[in-house]
């Protein structure tokens, strides 16, 4: 961090801290907890951080993630259901559907993708659920 520090030091520019944190990625109970600063300022932990849409958290897991676009997907299901009551056309509510929801459900899956029986059954379930009716 020293480095990256002094690099921008050279270049006019800062780090603020206060938009910095950090996240010990482990699968053991008891981390190796470091404490980072840069210009003195301790950088805050997190249990989780989201990176480019995607929600990592220090267990390595994506639940936090799955239940994050469960709820963006369900919601914008129920606004598909509000407002296509007087769609009869199923190719327009499947385009819909593609192009509202599948996205937000598919967005960076190769990173996320859901590897627990549990997860990947939820997400099933909530697509199965609203597409049904």
């Amino acid at each position: 961090l020293s480095e990256i520090e002094d690099w921008c030091v050279r270049n006019n520019m800062s780090v603020n801290p206060s938009k910095c944190s950090c996240i010990t990625y482990h699968r053991i109970k008891s981390p190796v907890i470091y404490v980072y600063s840069i210009s003195g300022t301790s950088i805050p932990r997190s249990q989780c951080i989201k990176d480019l849409g995607v929600i990592f958290a220090s267990d390595m897991g994506f639940s936090g993630h799955i239940d994050h676009i469960s709820s963006k997907a369900n919601k914008m299901l129920g606004f598909i259901a509000r407002f296509s009551r007087g769609i009869d056309n199923p190719s327009a509510l499947r385009s819909l559907y593609c192009s509202l929801v599948r996205q937000l459900v598919e967005y960076a899956s190769p990173v996320w993708s859901p590897y627990t029986v549990g997860n990947r059954t939820r997400l099933e379930a909530l697509q199965r659920k609203r597409l049904c009716r």
